[in-house]
């Protein structure tokens, strides 16, 4: 699935879901690190040493053992904050397994294993079925176009698999003590190199191959994480090679709490032709 780029940031910002995923009212201003506030102290200093090669595994070690996490993902395409999209997705691990189910504008996608839906009225022909399960296998134009309404969909509520991506980094450093959501959380700056992490599929669903003929190959991305090694907010800004750049800011939380992600009812899915 592919990120591109220009019309991951044409379509609205309106939340609807039929799952526990919550919403916020907060928006972030113009500088990209200006949500948060200095703390004078934080345990986070005393606590075991991140490094470069331990990040990547103790960080989603963290987040599998919450098993369930929400992201808040706000995008920026050169202008001021008012003009951004928030995409609101709920994370459930499972193993080796993660369901998603995500509000992107009016739009929203669930994703159960290998099994992807998507609901656009637009696309499916109303109402009566708004609903309409990804098949990447069709031929038809209305497949087609419900497959890459999911693929945008993916590649904005993906932006936290960044966390994994800094296995692959070639610059380490840790950044600022901050307060987020009234937690303590030291910020750590990274340089990666995206052509390794795309190889190791690290990005799937949020990069591939054909992206990086467009865009720039090594990536600075800020991670704060807290105490108990749980990424509170991730960083950067995606740039490709005509000079068109989209700021990332994904905020996570509510790590732990009950969630229910199911597929849509059978008589919600349309025929699409």
């Amino acid at each position: 699935m592919r990120v591109t780029l220009p019309r991951a940031i044409t379509l609205s910002a309106v939340l609807i879901l039929p799952v526990a995923c919550g919403t916020s009212d907060e928006r972030p201003s113009a500088e990209v690190k200006s949500t948060v506030s200095p703390a004078s102290t934080s345990p986070a200093a005393a606590k075991a040493e991140l490094t470069k090669v331990n990040f990547a595994s103790r960080v989603l070690a963290a987040l599998k053992a919450k098993s369930t996490f929400r992201v808040e993902t706000f995008l920026l395409d050169k202008g001021s904050w008012d003009d951004d999209v928030k995409v609101t997705t709920t994370v459930r691990m499972k193993g080796a397994v993660t369901d998603l189910a995500v509000v992107d504008g009016a739009n929203q996608l669930v994703r159960i294993g290998d099994s992807v839906y998507v609901q656009d009225a637009e696309l499916t022909g109303g109402t009566k079925g708004p609903w309409a399960k990804v098949n990447p296998k069709s031929k038809t134009a209305g497949a087609r176009a419900v497959a890459e309404s999911a693929a945008i969909q993916l590649s904005r509520a993906l932006a936290y698999q960044m966390v994994a991506a800094t296995a692959y980094a070639t610059g380490f450093k840790p950044g600022g003590q901050f307060t987020i959501d009234r937690v303590d959380s030291l910020e750590y700056l990274f340089t990666i190199d995206l052509n390794k992490a795309v190889a190791a599929n690290a990005l799937r669903g949020f990069l591939d191959r054909s992206d990086l003929k467009r865009t720039s190959t090594s990536l600075s991305v800020s991670i704060a994480v807290d105490d108990n090694d749980l990424p509170r907010r991730i960083e950067f800004v995606l740039a490709d090679k005509d000079g068109n750049a989209t700021s990332f800011r994904a905020m996570l939380s509510r790590f732990g709490q009950r969630v229910t992600i199911a597929a849509p009812p059978a008589g919600k899915l349309a025929k699409v032709r």
